[in-house]
């Protein structure tokens, strides 16, 4: 939930110490790195997460009244809606079967309301249920009574969740691991474990250290068992995850080959690989045309090969599918391996495409947004961090149901009629876990820093695109990584600002949202002439089209006159487009005056174009600022 707790630990400490009260149990460790009291993975066993008649009201109001830390809580006194906290909290418990306990661990860690002081704002989030990161609380939820009911329900769904499909809303699971907030890889050994971490998903930082210090702190001085693990098993010392380590954990085979379910690769669902996309087979299906699974292999089943091997050294797209269409294997230009992949839709199987979204390219079965649709799957191809999903109205929206819709370390956002992917607080920066970028940083009017990085399969789709002195763009803005190497702040791809009035979604959106490419090129300097131009126009300017790739290019120009290669006065083989420099305006600005302030306000060229609207780019070949129109 929210991070308030984040300060709460040194509070928490210093309150205990203060008031004479035994201190918390807390992290010790050995001189090899041991955790000998918290075990991250062990943080609350099943039992004690659901034991809901661990105490009564009466019991619950008693403990308010004199506290662990030898105060009376605020909470004491506290009512709402015409219950008392212990009433709230013990009702809340009874319905939802999940021990009070827990209610009192967790407003201690939210909001020290346990051993602190409380205001009414502190008292309405006391759990932080309904309050995203760095966001406000949801109305519905405000109020203790609201809050405790709202967080025993969500952990009751996550018990359920497990129970049922075995994994919660966030995909955290017994006996599986996952990576913490704080990039630990953690692998619960109960359901009220991976419960605890959906609720927060964090291992320290506030997070469920944090929740095992302070139940066995409350759990002493009601004199029952406090959490001290003495079994022999040996506590892992966990390590957050390196830069190298890859993300390959999956939930189902959709995960792996994203719709296209003959290329191979499976969800392992057993032995040392489980969890993760491997090169095997469940059933002939999952192999490709001319192949079948075989059962007799070992560990994992595998697909007679009539195509070489994930890994195998190659030179063209044709050593790893041997010329045929739908394979999903291609050569990766960076590697030089045979990949799981595509470089044109051509290279997956019927009613897939190639969606150049991902990091690598990858044949994914999804429609179109506004297309119809049954679930969730159909619109996102089964992939995590798209935010595309089947919308109320049976239709593909770009929007987001679970955090699972969201890139990694965002969360879907339920403020708004149309849920959206927002950063977490404190999400913003990588903890350093950034390889060294040979690509320039952009710094836009805004003073927005963006680091750019190298696609080499997009800029050898340039080739057929160069004028006699152009040469190919090699960096690019990655818009589902846009982050500031300076301070490592991750922005916002739907609302970071580039100059006072204009965002990088409105420059780009319709190569983005039309699905030709999340790696796009903004110029700056056009930037700051298009901001320039605004304000000697003095009124909102609007984009027709901004940045196209080469494909993107092609289409247009094979839309206006059936050559994708370009049409003679009409579609440009190397539009300014393609360099992130050029733009359309709408037909309102269709006028010498707008094209004169448009090279007044520093573009190299102002084309009233086709008799519907204003094209103007920074075209470098332009010593001074180029007026053309077209005859109408």
């Amino acid at each position: 939930m929210n991070r308030s707790s984040l300060h709460l630990l040194g509070l928490f400490a210093i309150s205990l110490a203060a008031c004479g009260a035994p201190a918390p149990l807390g992290e010790q460790v050995a001189a090899d790195g041991e955790f000998l009291a918290f075990d991250p993975e062990n943080v609350l066993s099943d039992g004690d997460l659901t034991d809901s008649g661990a105490l009564d009201a009466d019991r619950i109001q008693a403990f308010l009244e004199k506290t662990h830390c030898g105060n009376r809580s605020s909470l004491a006194d506290y009512t709402s809606n015409g219950k008392t906290a212990a009433q709230a909290m013990a009702e809340a418990a009874s319905q939802y079967q999940i021990n009070p306990i827990e209610f009192l661990t967790r407003i201690q860690m939210e909001q020290g309301l346990i051993c602190n002081p409380a205001d009414q704002a502190s008292l309405d989030r006391a759990f932080g249920c309904g309050c995203p990161d760095g966001q406000p609380c949801s109305p519905q939820f405000l109020g203790f009574d609201k809050q405790v009911a709202c967080a025993a329900k969500s952990l009751r769904s996550y018990l359920d969740d497990i129970a049922s499909d075995g994994e919660t809303i966030a995909g955290w699971a017994p006996h599986k691991a996952k990576l913490s907030l704080d990039k630990y890889s953690v692998t619960p050994e109960n359901a009220a474990t991976a419960a605890l971490y959906t609720y927060t998903p964090w291992v320290y930082n506030g997070g469920n250290n944090l929740h095992f210090q302070v139940w066995n702190a409350i759990v002493a001085y009601l004199g029952k068992t406090p959490l001290v693990h003495t079994d022999s098993k040996p506590k892992q010392s966990l390590r957050p995850r390196t830069c190298s380590e890859g993300d390959t954990a999956c939930h189902s085979d959709v995960d792996c080959h994203h719709g296209n379910p003959g290329a191979g690769v499976v969800c392992a669902n057993s032995g040392p690989a489980r969890g993760s996309c491997i090169e095997a087979c469940h059933s002939d299906a999952d192999c490709p045309a001319g192949s079948t699974c075989d059962t007799s292999a070992s560990p994992h089943w595998k697909c007679s090969a009539p195509y070489p091997g994930f890994g195998t050294a190659c030179a063209s797209d044709s050593d790893c599918n041997k010329g045929a269409q739908g394979a999903a294997r291609v050569c990766s230009s960076q590697s030089g391996k045979c990949i799981l992949g595509c470089h044109e839709d051509t290279d997956c199987a019927k009613g897939a495409v190639c969606d150049r979204s991902l990091p690598t390219w990858t044949c994914v079965s999804r429609k179109a947004i506004g297309e119809p649709c049954g679930t969730d799957d159909d619109c996102n191809g089964g992939v995590d961090g798209t935010q595309r999903v089947c919308g109320n109205e049976k239709v593909c929206i770009d929007a987001c149901h679970t955090d699972r819709d969201c890139e990694k370390t965002w969360y879907c956002s339920h403020e708004t009629e149309k849920w959206s992917c927002k950063p977490r607080l404190g999400d913003e920066s990588d903890n350093g876990c950034r390889a060294p970028e040979s690509c320039p940083v952009l710094e836009f009017p805004s003073g927005v820093k963006i680091q750019t990085r190298k696609d080499a399969a997009l800029t050898k789709v340039y080739g057929n695109h160069l004028g006699s002195s152009d040469t190919a763009p090699e960096c690019f803005i990655d818009i589902d990584d846009l982050y500031n190497p300076d301070t490592g702040q991750k922005y916002d791809y739907s609302h970071v600002k580039l100059s006072d009035n204009f965002t990088l979604r409105e420059l780009v959106d319709t190569e983005v949202s039309q699905g030709w490419s999340r790696r796009v090129l903004v110029s700056p300097a056009m930037v700051e002439a298009l901001q320039s131009f605004r304000d000697a126009v003095g009124v909102p300017v609007s984009i027709n089209s901004g940045y196209r790739s080469p494909l993107h290019q092609e289409a247009v120009c094979k839309a206006m006159c059936g050559n994708p290669l370009g049409c003679p006065g009409t579609c440009s083989n190397n539009s300014r487009h393609m360099y992130g420099d050029g733009l359309d305006l709408p037909d309102q600005f269709y006028s010498k005056k707008y094209a004169q302030m448009a090279c007044d306000a520093g573009f190299r060229f102002a084309y009233a174009e086709l008799c519907d609207h204003l094209h103007v780019d920074m075209n470098p070949r332009n010593s001074s600022c180029v007026i053309s129109f077209d005859q109408c």
